[in-house]
């Protein structure tokens, strides 16, 4: 039902920005607030006449005249008229304007072409999907490391439900945990090999080479798996999740 909301949504020309089952962030692509907001309910009102969707709930709550969006941690949005000033400078950014890259390159006395001069998110976080509040229903993607709604219990920093502000269950989460780490390990395990040069899954066990000449790399690479497993430790580690952190160290001592 969601896929087909969303491709509703694109067949009626709108372009989706962000989405998930609680909310859909999408661009209209008009010029004013007042055309935006016309456009939108033309589509919730569109929507709602399909007898497939007459049991669900839509309606818009928020509207931005001018947004930058990289992931729900990294948004940016201006309400209303944009101010003089704010306009050129967010506009800018928005472009990729080039005088405005090589100034800040300089300021950080950075080539402009060098990889330091491009924005990399410093945080490795990791979603895990459909958490469901056991007291209000509610059900969301949790973001293990960036999601603000936080809370401590009895000295033990948990995670709030962004609905009703009860804590989720930190042993609950800590199983899922445990099951995206063990399934991923075992998918790294496991997996098909591929050609550099033309892409082909490898057929043959013995083989070196492809038939191609190309060399064979896994799929999933050590460095993603890792990455993981420093993300969970992390995560292990400020929440007091030990049967979590034991799995994770012993993968750690696993060799890739």
């Amino acid at each position: 039902m969601f896929l087909r909301i969303i491709a509703e949504f694109k067949r009626l020309g709108a372009t989706i920005v962000y989405a998930d089952f609680n909310r859909i962030i999408l661009s209209s692509v008009k010029k004013s607030v007042s055309d935006a907001l016309g456009y939108v309910d033309y589509v919730v009102q569109s929507l709602r006449n399909k007898e497939m969707f007459h049991s669900m709930q839509l309606s818009f709550e928020q509207c931005w005249n001018f947004m930058l969006w990289l992931d729900q941690s990294n948004f940016f949005g201006i309400r209303g008229k944009l101010p003089k000033g704010i306009d050129e400078t967010v506009t800018s950014i928005a472009a990729g304007n080039t005088t405005l890259r090589q100034s800040q390159a300089r300021s950080e006395d950075v080539g402009e072409f060098s990889d330091l001069a491009d924005w990399t998110d410093p945080c490795d976080t990791h979603i895990i999907n459909e958490v469901i509040c056991k007291a209000c229903n509610h059900c969301r993607d949790l973001d293990l490391c960036k999601d603000k709604q936080r809370a401590l219990k009895d000295g033990i920093p948990v995670w709030l439900c962004a609905q009703c502000y009860v804590a989720y269950d930190n042993e609950e989460i800590e199983m899922r945990m445990i099951d995206v780490l063990q399934r991923k390990v075992m998918s790294y395990v496991l997996q098909d090999l591929r050609c550099v040069r033309c892409n082909e899954i490898k057929r043959e066990n013995l083989a070196e080479f492809c038939t191609c000449a190309g060399n064979f790399v896994p799929l999933i690479s050590g460095k993603e798996i890792e990455t993981l497993l420093n993300t969970f430790n992390n995560v292990a580690s400020y929440h007091k999740m030990q049967l979590l952190q034991q799995t994770v160290l012993q993968a750690l001592k696993t060799p890739r």
